[in-house]
């Protein structure tokens, strides 16, 4: 499954995944293990990555300069 949620400023990204956390977790039964995404900032920063530690969320990347492997995150959107 995927979900988008459009942001005014990448600030808002963290509060954003918060909140998106929550309820899916609360629709679904299932904690969420695992994210994958590209090398952006907001995916990168220490408050993301501090609250993916505190609730045990493993962060996949795709390597830098490798268009191939973001298809994984992309190709859903229809961006590639």
């Amino acid at each position: 499954m995927m979900w988008v949620t459009f942001l005014r400023e990448e600030s808002e990204a963290i509060k954003k995944y918060e909140n998106f956390k929550v309820m899916d977790e609360n629709e679904t039964c299932y904690k969420i293990k695992c994210i994958s995404s590209d090398n952006g900032g907001k995916f990168r920063s220490i408050e993301f990555g501090d609250f993916c530690k505190q609730h045990g969320i493993k962060r996949r990347f795709t390597t830098i300069e490798t268009p191939h492997q973001n298809h994984v995150t992309k190709r859903p959107n229809r961006l590639v």
